[in-house]
């Protein structure tokens, strides 16, 4: 009955909590060599790009508070946490311990899909390697040593197309390698350099971040020396509002906990160096209070259990969704967590969004991706009206493809949609698929409008990328918004007969458009690899409000293919221009 589903609901929680064979919980005094063949046994399945960039696998590895003597590789879909109360709480000490290692041709532009949390790294070989793309996020996690965000193993060193990181303190030097673009925010390091024999770099932006250089003075020359470019340095000393993610703990006792940061204004550095328990910037909710649903759990108890108040925890898994996991729609409860592990992807077979946010304040969504089905759904995460500046919402580590594994036509019109005031969005990555199961070029039809449509005021994202949709990447109509750096691959395929569009670079399209009247961006970039002629995009950057372009601090753009460099048939002319608004996108 409806009584006994809401009784239900209300009811605690199991702590510990019973998770499935997606999670792998590890202990210290476990055996070793058990651990280790654990681990490696998965890694060989999602470790290769082969087997692993469209996997149906989904793996999560808790590791409680102790010391492992061991190399943790992380591979696809895996999500690699920190059982502590603190960073230290869970030390790695193997020859590498955790390490994302590069792809066997060292080009990591493929490398995608994966997370480490809340540890602390101390290899034996001095650096830690996380040799990675978009969408693999390190965050709360203090390094001894150094930190390459590549690898120097083959003849040249990898190549990469980053990338985030936040909350992490290095005690060595931050090496950038050969990534061409990142985001170090709320960090400490110790000096940082990346690969300059020869450059091929564009942005890398340093906000709140301890130990930055400082800012280069010069923006990127990327758009007359698109072959080998000198990176722009952005350095800002302070983040306006910073919002970290949810993260878990376990006590002596084996009990279970959610942490949820607070709010901070203005913050320099990472938020858990100090370590004092009354200045920890979070709330703890015991497991009582969340509930752990898996890829077998019915939607209507996921939902009852959201519309009780309680938390969400989705384990690794495929969510196949027939209506959307709604959250934030009991305006009693404030900061509400759904909090996806492992890669938890969610997608909607009934042409709705997968996920809905209702107008409760300081909701949190965070580690989700979001696939788009068969049937067209308007938007696949919808955030609705309202919001709170001492309260904000966040949306981190946020994933959403449309294409990819599939095999018939999936779409969606907008990827995310935010219309929610005073949204934190961190490290949000929008890719209409360019390469899919049988390499590039190769996808079954997927059709996507837009990546991100931002109606909301007062809206701030950290690390956004948005990529191949075919209209404007991003769309900002919402007034206040602040963004700090943007990535974007215009389509690399418009104009191919196959592609469904005939009019691109004529039509007006943009990688990054603000019909907003104030809006501040930092480091924006916007690239092109086009395979077909005709593509002439006048700019990469469109704005409604000429004045809005005294607000964007070195705007860019990036014509990759060097096929039309000398013809110019097809390409980006230039970083910015001013044009009428267009009509606004309802979400």
């Amino acid at each position: 009955s409806g009584e006994k589903a809401g009784d239900d609901a209300l009811a605690d929680e199991a702590n510990p909590p019973k998770w499935p064979s997606s999670v792998h919980v590890f202990d210290a005094t476990m055996d070793p060599s058990e651990t280790n063949a654990t681990l490696w046994e998965i890694f060989r399945r999602m470790g290769p790009l082969k087997s692993g960039k469209f996997s149906s696998e989904r793996h999560a590895f808790l590791f409680k508070p102790g010391r492992y003597s061991l190399d943790v590789p992380v591979g696809y879909y895996t999500q690699v946490l920190g059982l502590g109360t603190w960073p230290s709480d869970v030390r790695f000490t193997g020859h590498h311990g955790i390490f994302g290692p590069s792809e066997e041709d060292n080009n990591n532009f493929n490398t995608f899909w994966k997370a480490a949390e809340n540890l602390a790294n101390q290899p034996t070989s001095g650096r830690s390697i996380w040799s990675v793309s978009q969408a693999a996020p390190l965050r709360r996690v203090q390094v001894s040593g150094d930190l390459l965000l590549g690898s120097y193993d083959g003849a040249v060193p990898s190549k990469g197309s980053g990338g985030f990181i936040a909350d992490v303190q290095v005690d060595g030097t931050l090496d950038l390698v050969r990534q061409q673009q990142w985001l170090i925010r709320n960090c400490k390091v110790n000096g940082t350099r990346y690969f300059q024999s020869t450059p091929r770099a564009v942005n890398f932006v340093y906000l709140g971040t301890t130990g930055s250089p400082k800012s280069s003075g010069n923006c990127t020359d990327s758009g007359r020396n698109p072959v080998s470019p000198e990176p722009q340095v952005i350095q800002e000393p302070t983040t306006p509002v910073q919002v970290e993610k949810p993260y878990m703990s376990i006590n002596a006792d084996g009990k279970y906990y959610l942490h949820i940061p607070q709010p901070i204004f203005s913050g320099h550095g990472v938020s858990w160096e100090a370590r004092d328990d009354h200045n920890d910037h979070t709330q703890r909710v015991s497991f009582e209070k969340v509930f752990v649903a898996s890829n077998e759990t019915k939607l209507a108890v996921i939902n009852a259990k959201l519309a009780a108040g309680k938390h969400v925890i989705l384990t690794p898994g495929i969510y196949h969704l027939s209506a959307p996991i709604r959250i934030g729609w009991n305006e009693t409860v404030q900061q509400q967590v759904l909090l996806g592990l492992g890669m938890a992807t969610l997608i909607p077979t009934a042409g709705t969004a997968a996920v809905e946010i209702g107008p409760a304040l300081g909701v949190r969504v965070a580690g989700v991706m979001l696939q788009a089905g068969q049937n067209h759904s308007k938007n696949l995460l919808w955030w609705s009206q309202g919001g709170d500046p001492k309260n904000p919402g966040l949306l981190s580590d946020v994933f959403a493809r449309v294409g990819g594994p599939d095999t018939s036509k999936v779409s969606a019109e907008v990827m995310i949609a935010v219309s929610g005031s005073h949204v934190v969005m961190d490290n949000v990555w929008a890719w209409r698929a360019d390469c899919c199961q049988n390499g590039c070029g190769t996808c079954a039809v997927r059709y996507c409008d837009h990546g991100v449509v931002v109606n909301g005021d007062h809206v701030t994202s950290y690390g956004l990328f948005s990529e191949h949709c075919q209209k404007d990447l991003l769309v900002w109509n919402g007034e206040h918004g602040r963004s700090v750096f943007f990535q974007s691959e215009m389509n690399s395929f418009a104009r191919e007969p196959w592609d469904d569009t005939p009019n691109y670079g004529e039509n007006g399209v943009s990688g990054y458009r603000v019909n907003a009247q104030h809006h501040v961006g930092m480091g924006i970039g916007v690239y092109a690899y086009f395979l077909q002629p005709g593509n002439v995009v006048a700019a990469g950057v469109v704005v409604a409000n000429a004045s809005s372009i005294k607000k964007l601090q070195c705007p860019f753009y990036w014509n990759l293919n060097p096929v039309w460099f000398d013809t110019g048939k097809s390409g980006i002319r230039s970083a910015v221009r001013v044009a009428a608004p267009v009509k606004k996108l309802d979400s």
